[in-house]
This record gives C-alpha cells, structure tokens and sequence, in this order.
C-alpha cells in the first residue's frame, strides 16, 4: 500500500522521513494506511510543484506463440489488477513439501497461472455441441449375408 501511492517524484520525498513513518504505517490497518499515504503523496506533490505526474503505464499482455508448441507470456498489470492477479496467483501455488527442492519461483508461478486458468475453465459453462452425423457404408453382399 505504500509504494502503491508513491511515484517516481514522490518516493524521494518519502525516503527522506521514512525511517520516522514506517513505524507509524505498521500500525495501521490497510485503509488507514491508504489514506495517509495518498495524502502524503498530495502534500509531496504540492511540495514539489513540478507539474503533474506523468501518466501510469497502461495494463498490457502478450501471450505469443512460438515454436514447438510453447508460448511467451510478457506483460505489465498495474494497480489492482496486478494485486488481483497477485492473489489469484498465490491461491494457486502449489503447495510445498517439507523435504522436497523448491521449485525456482518462476516455475512456480508459471504452474500457478495454468492452475488458475484451469479452474476458470471449469466455471465456464460448455456450449452446445450440434448433434453428428455418421453415415456407414457397408458392401451389399455382406449385409445380405450377414
């Protein structure tokens, strides 16, 4: 929550008294927290008066295919989306065993995402397949005889 409402003219101003705020955030509940920092952030701005911030980075995903039947996945999620999907991620994880090697981090989150699509999937109702038809041929002579 507090980098959340940092930007890159406001953390300077932050870093200069944050070792006096920190202590006082922790003891915050989340929206408590928001608010002192989005005013802090207004005060900051204000202090620095110079213009406004520029605008944040756009949501954006690739999901490319490439060779041999792999796919690069490359993006950027800001906001609540990346806290969404953040937490969507982390429901998904699979667990760890105690005595077993951890996996590096990014296998990890990459079998989470395909977790998480696959319970999305089950949660999509499947259209209505229309009916086949199969048409045999058969010799006549075997059918009269059977």
């Amino acid at each position: 929550m507090i980098a959340t409402n940092l930007s890159e003219r406001t953390v300077t101003k932050f870093a200069e008294t944050e070792t006096e705020r920190v202590p006082l955030l922790a003891q915050l509940d989340v929206d408590g927290t928001v608010t002192v920092m989005r005013t802090f952030a207004a005060h900051a701005r204000a202090e620095l008066d110079d213009g406004p911030d520029p605008e944040p980075e756009q949501d954006h995903l690739h999901f490319s295919s490439m060779l041999d039947d792999t796919f690069r996945l490359d993006g950027t999620l800001t906001g609540n989306n990346a806290k969404t999907v953040e937490a969507g991620l982390d429901a998904c994880l699979p667990p760890l065993v105690e005595g077993e090697p951890v996996a590096p981090a990014s296998q990890r989150y990459a079998e989470a995402l395909v977790e998480m699509a696959r319970r999305a999937l089950q949660n999509v109702p499947v259209p209505a397949r229309r009916s086949v038809d199969v048409t045999v041929l058969i010799d006549w002579a075997d059918y009269v005889n059977g």
